[in-house]
């Protein structure tokens, strides 16, 4: 059995994520999982990974980007979908991560995609979007959405609340690919 825990530095400033990510601190990912040690005993394995919460707010994104995209295979509409999330940060929606969470608020679909869903380790679409996220999370990427704060995939749209405020709008997009629509 894998459990995981989170732990946040043990310094009074860093109280959470948010605080930790200000001062750029490391957290603690701890791995502890039983396996048998033979006779009906256990023997207890732990690892522990020291991380950047940059990078774990990047991996998160790109993980966030790849469920939602994934059927689309391939990784530009992932990018896509990032760039939407970053602009959502920039225009004060909240972090990052509190931008990931209110995803279902602002959705196309009123079920969420793939949430139980992880990639392939190497899945070469995923590591593009892994390698990818820390570029458009600064700004250095270029933001295929154009500015988008929305996304959908045209043809399945069944959320009442995005049908009225976004697609009854008669907006352009202000990005496409295939059947995949960015909007302002």
């Amino acid at each position: 059995m894998l459990g995981l825990l989170y732990e946040i530095c043990r310094n009074p400033v860093i109280t959470d994520l948010r605080s930790a990510a200000r001062l750029n601190a490391l957290i603690i990912v701890t791995f502890t999982h039983h396996s048998p040690a033979g006779h009906g005993s256990l023997t207890v394995i732990r690892e522990v990974i020291i991380v950047r919460v940059d990078d774990f707010v990047a991996s998160v994104l790109a993980l966030t980007a790849w469920r939602y995209t994934k059927e689309y295979g391939g990784y530009m509409v992932g990018f896509m979908v990032m760039s939407v999330l970053c602009n959502r940060e920039k225009a004060g929606w909240g972090s990052l991560m509190e931008c990931i969470e209110k995803i279902p608020e602002f959705s196309a679909v009123l079920e969420q995609p793939n949430q139980n869903s992880f990639p392939e380790t190497w899945a070469p679409g995923f590591v593009k979007m892994l390698q990818e996220a820390p570029s458009i999370r600064n700004g250095n990427s270029v933001d295929l959405s154009h500015g988008a704060l929305y996304w959908c995939d045209i043809q399945n749209i069944n959320n009442p609340w995005f049908q009225e405020n976004v697609m009854n709008k008669k907006e352009m997009p202000s990005a496409t690919l295939n059947s995949f629509y960015c909007y302002r």
